[in-house]
C-alpha cells in the first residue's frame, strides 16, 4: 500500500492514464522487476504491454496514431512505473522523447514514415548525443556529418546510448557536427539513421551498476551514409532540436526519482511495522518515525514542484528553470531516500531478497542523466539573472 498523498487537480483523462499505469506496473512490471535487475535482459514483453495500452505514442499527435496526452498525464504514468521499476520507465521515456523530437521538427514525410510505427510500438526510438568526450558540453561533440553529393556521410562514436541495439530499435536520431557558425562555434545538426544502415556499428551493451535491463551501448559511425533527406529539421539547429526535449527529460527524471523515493518510503514503512527489535516494532522508535516523516514531507514538496513544471509545459509556458529546480531537488531526494531505506532495513537492505538494493543502485544515476546537479544549478542561477 502506497503512502503517497494523492494529487487532486488531475483531469479525468489524466487520472485514467495514471490509474492504468499503476495497474500495469503492479500486474506486469512488478512480477519481473527483480529478475530484470538480476539478469539484465531487455523486457520486450513489458514494452509490448505498453504498446497495447497506447502508451508508446502517449505524446504523439492523434493524426499519427498517438494519444496526444498532456505532460501531466505522461509523468503521472512515469511515477507509477518508477515506483516499481524506474529502468522500465526510463526506457519508455527515451522512446517518448524521440517521438517528441519527430513531432516538433521532422518533415511531414518523415513524420508519416516514423511516427505511426513508433506510436504502435512496432519500433523503439533512441537518440545518440553523448560521446566519450562530450556529456554536458554538447558543443564538444566530435562526430561529423558531411554532405557528399546526395548523401550525408557520418563518422564518429557515441556512448551511453539507450534503445539503440534492441531487436525493435529503429529511427535513431544522431547529433553531429556539420560545420561552424559565424562565431566559429560548432554547428550541430540532427539526422535520422535507420536500422541496418551500412557504416552504423552497434557496440556491445554496457555493464552498469544500476538500470541493468536498459539497452545502453556504444555506437560507431564508419562512413555511415544516409540520404540527404534524412536530415531532421534545419541544418545547424540540432542543438535546439535536442535541447527542446531536455525540459521534458528533466521533469521525467525528477518524476522517476520521486517514484524511487516513494517506493523507498512505502517499503520502509511496511518493514518498520513488521521488524521487531528490543521487543517492539522499530516503527515505534522516534528516530525511525522522524526520519520517515521527514522523507514523506519532502516527497510531497518535490511532487508539487514536478507537477507545477509539467502544468507550465502543458500551457505552452517556458519552464526551463522550474524543470531544473524539480530535477535538482527530486534527484537529490531519490538518493537520500534510498539511503534512508537502507538505514531502516539494516543488513537486509544489502540483500537482493528485498528491493532496497535495486532502488539504491538505480537512484544515483538520476543525478547525472538529463544534466548533472551542477548543470541544473547553472540554469537556475541564470534564471535568477546571475
Amino acid at each position: 500500500m502506497s503512502t503517497a498523498v494523492e494529487l487532486i487537480d488531475l483531469t479525468d483523462e489524466e487520472r485514467m492514464i495514471r490509474d492504468t499505469a499503476r495497474q500495469f506496473a503492479l500486474d506486469v512490471v512488478a512480477p519481473v522487476a527483480d529478475e530484470l535487475f538480476e539478469s539484465g535482459r531487455f523486457p520486450y514483453e513489458v514494452i509490448a504491454g505498453l504498446a497495447e495500452l497506447g502508451f508508446m505514442g502517449i505524446l504523439v499527435p492523434e493524426e499519427y496514431g498517438g494519444v496526444e496526452a498532456s505532460t501531466t498525464a505522461y509523468i503521472s504514468a512515469i511515477e507509477e512505473l518508477s515506483k516499481v521499476d524506474v529502468t522500465t520507465a526510463l526506457t519508455w521515456q527515451v522512446h517518448v522523447l524521440v517521438t517528441e523530437v519527430y513531432s516538433h521538427f521532422a518533415s511531414d514525410e518523415q513524420k508519416a514514415e516514423w511516427l505511426p510505427r513508433m506510436a504502435r510500438g512496432e519500433i523503439l526510438g533512441g537518440i545518440a548525443m553523448t560521446e566519450p568526450g562530450a556529456g554536458s558540453d554538447l558543443r564538444a561533440i566530435r562526430t561529423t556529418a558531411e554532405l557528399v553529393g546526395e548523401e550525408w556521410v557520418i563518422n564518429g562514436a557515441k556512448t551511453f546510448i539507450t534503445n539503440a541495439g534492441t531487436d525493435i530499435s529503429d529511427g535513431l536520431i544522431v547529433l553531429a557536427r556539420t560545420g561552424e557558425d559565424a562565431k566559429g562555434r560548432p554547428s550541430l545538426s540532427t539526422f535520422i539513421v535507420p536500422r541496418g544502415t551500412p557504416g552504423l556499428v552497434i557496440g556491445n551493451r554496457l555493464k552498469k551498476f544500476g538500470w541493468k535491463s536498459m539497452d545502453t551501448r556504444e555506437l560507431f559511425f564508419e562512413d555511415c551514409r544516409i540520404p540527404a533527406a534524412n536530415i531532421l529539421g534545419q541544418e545547424g539547429k540540432g542543438l535546439r532540436h535536442t535541447l527542446t526535449g531536455m525540459d521534458l527529460g528533466r521533469i521525467v527524471f525528477a518524476t522517476g526519482s520521486i517514484g524511487i523515493a516513494q517506493a523507498c518510503l512505502d517499503h520502509s514503512v511496511a518493514y518498520a511495522k513488521e521488524r521487531v527489535q528490543f521487543g517492539q516494532p522499530i516503527g515505534s522508535f522516534q528516530a525511525i518515525q522522524f526520519r520517515l516523516a521527514d522523507l514523506a514531507a519532502r516527497i510531497f514538496c518535490c511532487r508539487q514542484a514536478i507537477y507545477a513544471a509539467a502544468k507550465k509545459r502543458d500551457l505552452g509556458v517556458e519552464c526551463e528553470v522550474e524543470a531544473s529546480m524539480a530535477k535538482l531537488v527530486s534527484c537529490r531526494l531519490g538518493v537520500e531516500a534510498a539511503d534512508t531505506a537502507f538505514h531502516v532495513f539494516g543488513g537486509y537492505g544489502f540483500s537482493l531478497e528485498y528491493p532496497v538494493a535495486r532502488l539504491y543502485a538505480d537512484a544515483k544515476i538520476m543525478e547525472i542523466g538529463e544534466g548533472t546537479n551542477e548543470m541544473q544549478l547553472m540554469r537556475i542561477a541564470k534564471g535568477l539573472g546571475l
